[in-house]
């Protein structure tokens, strides 16, 4: 028979029987604390939709839920998920109350890999290789993706290409290539990020070699979509990899590679920052004009105008003082490695 231990808000039971899972050992991990062991005190049947719950009952069907035996989350099935997926309208929930006196309540799967922490006397840094183990399988199977699509684009726009009138010739007789759609730079800059996630991961696996390779795919898309024409040549990514691919010489052991890659990096933070800085003199240019012009027709409505420049040009010194001092630590770390060779 179903025993109630508590009431919702909604007035939902809570039960302590008709689940074999009620009773047993848990193990649940969590950031800043590491692992928690507690136990299943009850569970909370799915919440089935009124019209699926008005036929169970002409049907009698409550009387079946009441023995629970023959459900998925029966006592003797010893199953955790505790109705058809097809009738439940709201998930089954199961109340685990900690060794610490924390109560939560979690969902089928997550009771699940509770129940095999636990009977596995699953360790912290067991769990934290199968994290790891499965944020590597997501980030492949995300850049097999990418470059599933970046084939399926590539091949439309040869085939396009090729078709080109020559109306559409450029003056050395050559076609000219259709512009790339803005979806089509989207998904490739997201496969260079996700080579780059992946770089990541391999790193903190100590596995430096592994990292080298997808640094260097990320750089060669990255460098492709630069000679495009759709990433501008001052692009942070391009900074970003390159910093990447010097931590990455460190780990491996080449300094001389290293030291190219973080030079090559200041190289196109520079960059960037002139760009900054031009921009913050024509804000500054725009701002005085504005200004100049106000106080010869002695209009002021012009004041908004001015306090908008303003801001745009506090934003611009801001970002070029951070590119500043991003730039002087790698020029810290190059030096570091010039006189490292030199001892």
């Amino acid at each position: 028979a179903r025993a109630p231990v508590a009431a919702t808000a909604s007035g939902d039971e809570w039960c302590t029987h008709g689940s074999g899972a009620v009773g047993r050992r848990v193990r649940r991990f969590f950031a800043m604390h590491g692992a928690s062991d507690g136990q299943v005190v009850a569970w909370l049947p799915p919440k089935l939709s009124d019209s699926t719950a008005s036929d169970a009952d002409d049907a009698g069907a409550d009387g079946e839920r009441e023995n629970g035996d023959e459900r998925d989350g029966g006592a003797g099935g010893g199953g955790l998920k505790g109705e058809d997926d097809a009738t439940e309208e709201e998930p089954a929930l199961w109340r685990l109350l900690h060794d610490d006196g924390d109560v939560e309540e979690v969902e089928a799967d997550e009771l699940e890999e509770a129940l095999a922490a636990h009977a596995e006397a699953r360790t912290v840094q067991q769990e934290v290789e199968l994290i790891l183990e499965a944020a590597w399988e997501a980030l492949e199977m995300a850049v097999a993706l990418y470059s599933d699509d970046d084939k399926t684009d590539t091949t439309t726009t040869t085939t396009t290409t090729t078709t080109t009138t020559p109306a559409a010739a450029n003056s050395t007789g050559s076609a000219v290539p259709p512009a790339t759609t803005e979806s089509l730079r989207a998904r490739r800059l997201a496969l260079a990020q996700a080579h780059e996630r992946l770089a990541d991961a391999a790193l903190q696996n100590e596995q430096p070699e592994r990292a080298l390779q997808e640094l260097t795919q990320a750089k060669r898309i990255l460098g492709e979509m630069r000679d495009r024409g759709d990433l501008p040549a001052d692009d942070r990514h391009l900074a970003d990899v390159e910093f990447s691919l010097g931590l990455t010489q460190l780990q491996i052991g080449s300094a001389t590679r290293a030291k190219e890659h973080y030079e090559q990096a200041v190289v196109l933070l520079q960059l960037r920052r002139a760009g900054f800085q031009k921009s913050a003199i024509e804000a500054e240019i725009a701002q005085l004009s504005t200004q100049a012009a106000a106080s010869s027709s002695g209009d002021g409505a012009s004041h908004g105008g001015i306090e908008s420049s303003r801001s745009t040009s506090t934003e611009i010194k801001r970002e070029i003082a951070l590119l500043g001092e991003i730039i002087d630590d790698i020029k810290t770390r190059v030096q570091e490695i010039s006189s490292a060779a030199a001892n």
